[in-house]
């Protein structure tokens, strides 16, 4: 396997990579967390407004909306780097345990320069929705600011596709040397 071009020379490159990729992982595993806490809440708010809907003819005003449109896109794109890092993603092995190692090897590379580009571009476009619809917008009976879900969005798949892109590049050169790699957040601390 060739020597990632960051570490060929014998200087501040090696630590400076493995400060990067602690500092995506950090990332990566804060915004794991905020996603398990959401999941949590969201859970607590549809059950009460489940209940206030059903038992007291009275439900949450926007409850539905608010889970819909805040929620939902936190849980998907705050917890998809970390899928992407821990190899979550479903992936179909039918044919791909069928196929030589190395022509998986390069299909996988293939794969990972065009899903890179494909959440690249989807990061950018949710970049310009959330400019666009900066604004509020009524929503549920009442109004709600609806660009900062294309925020999270665009946030969320850029750090996909930073990890997506990395992994391509680790395929190539070899993973950078860290000790702490495999650590995944939990939010029961277990």
């Amino acid at each position: 396997m060739r020597k990632h071009p960051a570490l060929e020379n014998d200087t501040a490159g090696p630590r400076t990579l493995a400060f990067l990729a602690r500092l995506q992982r950090s990332v990566e595993n804060a915004l794991a967390t905020i996603a398990g806490v959401v999941v949590c809440l969201m859970a607590i708010a549809v059950t009460v407004d489940s209940g206030g809907r059903y038992l007291f003819s009275a439900p949450i005003v926007g409850m539905t909306e608010l889970v819909s449109l805040y929620g939902m896109v936190i849980v998907v794109w705050f917890g998809a780097p970390l899928a992407q890092r821990t190899g979550a993603n479903i992936r179909v092995d039918i044919l791909a345990d069928r196929l030589p190692p190395k022509f998986m090897a390069v299909a996988d590379r293939i794969n990972a320069a065009i899903a890179g580009a494909a959440i690249g571009y989807i990061a950018y476009s949710m970049l310009k929705h959330g400019m666009a619809n900066w604004g509020r917008a009524q929503v549920g009976g009442f109004d709600l600011p609806t660009g900062p879900p294309y925020f999270i969005l665009a946030l969320g798949s850029c750090l996909v596709m930073v990890r997506i892109l990395v992994g391509g590049t680790e395929s190539v050169y070899g993973a950078i040397e860290d000790s702490d790699a495999t650590t995944v957040p939990s939010i029961t601390g277990i």
